[in-house]
C-alpha cells in the first residue's frame, strides 16, 4: 500500500533538520553521536583497496549472502552491502570503471526516471574538492511490499574510477 503521507513527513523532517543545523556544530564522527534518542558509534570503513573511506554505524554488518540474493536479485548486486540488525537499512557500494561521460545529477535522474517513472525526487546536490567530485540524489522508490527512501551518491575518485553508493531505508 502506498503511503503518500510519508512524502510530507520526509519534507517536514528535512525542514526541521535545516533549522536545527543552523544552531548546531558539525558532527565529529570519530566520537559517539546522538541522533534522536539513539547513540551511534561510527567506524571508518575502507572501500576498494583504500580508494575511498566512509564512516558507517559500527553495528552495521555484511548482509548475509542468502539474504542478499533475495533483497538484491539482480546479477548486478553491489559487492559491498552493509545492513543494520533489523535488515531494514542498507548501505551499498559498487566500484565502476571510469565514466564514459561526465556524470551530472540531471543525467543520473533521467536514467533512473526512465526505468522507474513512479519514483519521487526530493533533493539533489553536488560537491567538488581537490581530490573528489560527488553528486547525490535523495528519492523514494516503490517495491511490491514497501516504499524505500534512498540517498544515491556517486563519487569520482582521484584515479578516475567511479564509486556508486546508496543508503536505503525501508519506510
Amino acid at each position: 500500500m502506498l503511503n503518500y503521507q510519508t512524502d510530507w513527513e520526509i519534507l517536514a523532517l528535512r525542514k526541521q533538520y535545516r533549522q536545527y543545523r543552523q544552531y548546531s556544530q558539525d558532527y565529529d564522527l570519530s566520537k559517539p553521536v546522538w541522533i534522536g534518542d539513539t547513540c551511534y558509534q561510527f567506524q571508518l570503513l575502507s572501500l576498494f583497496d583504500d580508494r575511498l573511506k566512509v564512516y558507517l554505524p559500527a553495528q552495521f554488518e555484511e548482509l548475509p549472502e542468502p539474504i542478499a540474493r533475495v533483497k538484491y536479485p539482480s546479477g548486478n548486486r553491489p559487492p559491498i552491502i552493509k545492513t543494520n540488525g533489523a535488515l531494514n537499512v542498507d548501505f551499498t557500494f559498487s566500484l565502476l570503471s571510469k565514466a564514459a561521460a561526465p556524470l551530472t545529477v540531471q543525467s543520473v535522474w533521467q536514467e533512473i526516471d526512465r526505468h522507474f517513472p513512479r519514483n519521487v525526487l526530493y533533493e539533489t546536490g553536488a560537491f567538488k574538492s581537490e581530490k573528489i567530485e560527488t553528486i547525490w540524489l535523495e528519492y523514494k522508490n516503490f517495491s511490491l511490499e514497501t516504499e524505500v527512501y534512498n540517498i544515491l551518491f556517486i563519487v569520482q575518485c582521484a584515479d578516475g574510477a567511479v564509486m556508486l553508493g546508496r543508503a536505503l531505508f525501508n519506510i
